[in-house]
């Protein structure tokens, strides 16, 4: 758990996952909806378009083998409000 501030001054405890060394693994690339995912939630948060730029939509990716879940993610990307 760490603590963070949102866009109000309010502090907030959120969950966040960070990987240690021994479980990263560089040669590994997300699929293209996950990356899609990140990048419509950074611009729904706000995120400054730099920050956009230089860690989310620079992020290459694969294909996903498995096209029925790529087309069901994808779909969700584009219910109301997005």
């Amino acid at each position: 758990m760490v603590t963070v501030i949102d866009n109000k001054g309010r502090r907030r405890k959120v969950l966040s996952y960070l990987a240690t060394p021994d479980y990263i693994d560089d040669s590994l690339k997300p699929y293209g909806w996950y990356r899609d995912f990140v990048l419509a939630g950074g611009r729904e948060h706000g995120l400054p378009p730099e920050y956009i730029a230089q860690y989310i939509q620079s992020v290459e990716t694969i294909e996903d083998p498995d096209n029925a879940r790529d087309r069901i993610q994808r779909a969700t990307l584009e219910g109301p409000g997005l």
